[in-house]
């Protein structure tokens, strides 16, 4: 599982940084284009072959989904979040199609729900004693 949580870490520690798009100014004019990897790129890369050969694998299925759950608490950047959100589709996906067990494909399932959530909301907030004790 820690093949899935390093490129999960990664895009962790990527969140405050920008991504150069190839194109270098001088004077506002364009000098230089270099390859350059989107963040799509670098999600693609991370996460495909993993996926593809994982993909009977419940185990991994969640696994890579916790992993989205975990950097979507981080980033909230939503150009940056649909990238995981194609891939979270594309496990579910694959789930519905190889992973024969009901309880495992539940499992999967509510890995992807709590995924969009956390896309969708951000993290919950943990609230003080003080704050819990106010509002009961």
């Amino acid at each position: 599982m820690s093949v899935l949580d390093r490129p999960g870490g990664a895009l962790c520690d990527m969140v405050p940084l920008y991504l150069p798009n190839g194109l270098f100014l001088r004077d506002r004019q364009c000098v230089l284009v270099l390859p350059a990897v989107d963040y799509e790129g670098l999600v693609d890369g991370m996460f495909h072959l993993i996926r593809q050969n994982g993909s009977s694998s419940a185990a991994v299925l969640v696994r890579m989904l916790e992993v989205f759950s975990a950097v979507a608490t981080f980033e909230r950047n939503q150009a940056r979040l649909q990238p995981l959100q194609r891939h979270a589709d594309l496990v579910v996906r694959d789930a519905r199609r190889r992973i024969a067990t009901p309880a495992d494909l539940n499992d999967i399932l509510q890995r992807a729900e709590h995924f969009q959530s956390m896309r969708l909301s951000g993290p919950l907030t943990v609230h003080s004693e003080e704050q819990r004790a106010t509002a009961a």
